[in-house]
């Protein structure tokens, strides 16, 4: 009979101490998910900085380029470079073109653009020290 009262005993301890261990998994998930979220949200926002440095990167590329083809004024170069920055909203302050203006034909065209990134996330955008600049450059020989 002894051992039936241990078993018993058993029972009713193991009981206590599930109740007791009940929000366990509660605790622990609410200190681990803000750290995941920040985590999750750094990673979302690098993956953006390094789509908008292409794609400034391939515009200046394209704008150069169609600046070398034949003359253009450097409207259309800024619209061929707006066209081109997939998914990044530049305006004309951010286009910078090299030499300004009319061109003279076998003379180097620079498009430049400084585009600055915003974190989304505002606790990495603090750490990280608020908004940085992407820079992308391209330099071609005229053509005509």
């Amino acid at each position: 009979m002894s051992a039936l009262r241990k078993i018993n005993r058993m029972r009713r301890q193991r009981g206590t101490f599930e109740r007791r261990m009940r929000g366990q998994g509660t605790v622990e998930m609410a200190v681990v998910m803000p750290m995941f979220f920040l985590l999750m949200m750094g990673a979302f926002d690098f993956g953006r900085a390094v789509w908008y440095a292409n794609a400034i990167s391939n515009a200046a590329r394209e704008g150069a380029r169609h600046a070398i083809i034949r003359t253009h004024d450097d409207a259309s170069i800024r619209k061929q470079v707006k066209d081109f920055a997939v998914g990044v909203p530049l305006v004309d302050g951010d286009i910078t073109i090299s030499p300004s203006g009319s061109r003279t034909a076998k003379a180097n065209v620079t498009v430049s653009i400084k585009y600055q990134f915003v974190p989304i996330t505002p606790l990495i955008s603090n750490a990280i020290g608020g908004p940085f600049d992407l820079d992308a450059s391209s330099t071609m020989r005229a053509e005509y």
